[in-house]
This record gives structure tokens, sequence and C-alpha cells, in this order.
């Protein structure tokens, strides 16, 4: 037997130094005062999980009637409606951070679609003249438009003024 009766031990996978854990001993009451204590405190935790059960199944009815009157599938929100614009396009853009923000002039050199929605993910813009020009890798929402249809257009979902 082993000397330290409190302790279990156990060997490592592969070595052999053996592990040890220290179990607690369950408190034994030694007078009825001790006893009733314990009892109610185990009576207590028992009505504070039956308290806690009754809450949970509560919430768990409440949200199986609101399941029961939605509709089997959401609403397909609207695809938003993207101005494509076209190498070539003055535009005002945002670029940099929060406070260090700017807008900037530049004119539209490329355009990225997506492959599947055919709307427009990303502008390449060059901005300045020269030597100093400078290309920036813009989302559409950075650019700033105030969209105003040109009066005589003939289509009136991609001609805009900007």
């Amino acid at each position: 037997m082993s000397d330290n009766f409190n302790a279990n031990t156990e060997t490592n996978a592969g070595t052999a130094v053996p592990v040890t854990k220290k179990v607690k001993p369950e408190f034994v009451p030694t007078t009825k005062g001790q006893a009733s204590m314990i009892v109610d405190r185990l009576r207590k935790g028992i009505t504070t999980l039956f308290t806690e059960i009754d809450t949970r199944e509560a919430k768990i009815a409440a949200l199986l009637t609101l399941a029961e009157s939605l509709p089997d599938q959401a609403p397909a929100s609207p695809a938003k409606a993207k101005i494509k614009l076209d190498p070539g396009t003055v535009v005002e853009f945002r670029y940099g951070r929060a406070e260090t923000a700017k807008v900037k002039t530049g004119t539209i050199r490329a355009r990225k679609d997506n492959a599947e929605t055919g709307n427009p993910e990303l502008y390449r813009v060059e901005s300045g003249e020269g030597f100093d020009a400078e290309l920036f890798t813009v989302y559409p929402g950075q650019i700033v438009v105030k969209a105003q249809p040109i009066l005589g257009a003939e289509s009136e979902a991609t001609q805009f003024e900007v």
C-alpha cells in the first residue's frame, strides 16, 4: 500500500515518472447541526437548479412560439444598385483612416467586377499628374458620388454625372 493515502499515482505515457493528484476528502459531519447545514445547502442548490430549469423552459417556450409565427425563409433583400463607373471618369474619393482620411480627386483607370453579380468590387484610381501621379485601390463605398441623371441619357441606369 501507499504511504500517502490521500494521493493517487499514475504514470505519464511512455515515462516512469509518477504523477501525483491530491484528492480532497469528502466532508463528514460529526454533529447533527453540521449534517442539517449540509442538507439545507443541498436543498437550496436543488431549488436553485429547478428555478433555472423553469426559467430556461419558459424561454424555450417563448422562442418556439415566436418560431411558429416566422416564415420558413428570410425574405430576399433587394440588391443594391451600384453605379458602374467607367475608366476615364473623374471622381472624388475618400482615402485614409478615420481622422486622417482625405478626399482626393482622381481618374478611374481600371475597374474589377464581381464574377457572379457583375457589380464593381474595386477601382484603380490615378490621382495627380505626371511623375507625381499616384495609383490608389479604392472600394466603391469610398467614392463620393453625387449622382445626377444626365439629361437625354440613353440608359437610365448607368448614365450619371459625377
